[in-house]
This record gives structure tokens, sequence and C-alpha cells, in this order.
């Protein structure tokens, strides 16, 4: 309970915190919650909700990989482009926005699997770190989707 209800916190407070506090710059002394509050709000909410998506077995060493699309690749990309947003960052070739999203949900993806290692190593819980690899490539997958996703709508708002 504590997860459902502690990641979408930390979803929706950390990344303001972090561009308010920590990694300030001239165009974020000024932020509010509310400026691009939307990609947090939506990330919160697909976090909770990949915890009801079905769980597709795709193979016999995993059965969270449609979960891991969503809840990995999809808030990922959200969480990407909301520091976009918030940093006001211009890609100037056609290849640097994707391979800077890829990089941004890898790196959450293998923060995660570190934690996982850390919680299990330590007692804490007990996790199966068996599929680590459907892992990352369910992230990867849900951040190409969601690049897919934001395309479409550039393409369709230029109409």
């Amino acid at each position: 309970m504590i997860y459902l209800l502690g990641i979408p916190l930390c979803i929706m407070l950390m990344p303001w915190v972090l561009a308010r506090y920590v990694f300030v710059m001239p165009q974020t002394r000024k932020l509010t919650y509310r400026q691009g509050a939307g990609y947090l709000w939506a990330a919160a909410v697909l976090f909770v909700a990949a915890f009801f998506v079905p769980a597709i077995p795709i193979s016999n060493e995993t059965d969270t990989f449609s979960q891991h699309l969503v809840r990995g690749g999809v808030v990922g990309g959200l969480l990407f482009w909301y520091a976009v947003y918030v940093y006001r960052v211009r890609f100037s070739r056609w290849w640097q926005e994707p391979l800077a999203l890829f990089f941004f949900v890898s790196g959450l993806g293998v923060a995660n699997e570190l934690l996982e290692l850390f919680v299990t190593k330590a007692g804490i819980t007990n996790t199966d770190g068996s599929d680590v690899w459907w892992d990352l490539l369910a992230n990867t997958c849900g951040a190409a989707l969601t690049l897919a996703v934001v395309y479409l709508a550039r393409y369709l708002k230029h109409l």
C-alpha cells in the first residue's frame, strides 16, 4: 500500500523540488507547481494504473512485461518530457530527442533494478531478479510507444 501511494507522491513532488531547489537554473527559479504539472499528474496516474494492467506472459521468464511497459517506459517518458519542458531543452537534430529519451528511461530502469537488488540483499523484501533484461526491454518499448504518441500529437497539432 505504501508503494502504491508513496511512489506517485514522489512522482508528483520530487521533480518539482529538484527543479526548484536542487538543479536550479534561471528558468526554474520562477517555476510554479502548475508549470508542467500535467506531465506529473499523468505519470502518477499511469503508475497506479499499471498495477491493474493485465499481466501478459510473453515468456516463461517474465509475466510483468506489460506492467513494466507502462510503469517504466511510459511513466519514464512522461518524466522525461517534464524535464524537457521545465529546462526548456531544445534538440537541434532529429535523432537527439529519441536518444535522450532512451538514455533517460534506461537510467531509470537501471536505478530500479539496483533498488530491487538492494532491497533483496538487505532482506527488506524478496524480488525475483531473473527478469532484468525483460524489464529493460519493456522500459524501452514503453518509451518508444510514448515517443510515437508524442510525435503523433505534434503532427496533429500542426495540421
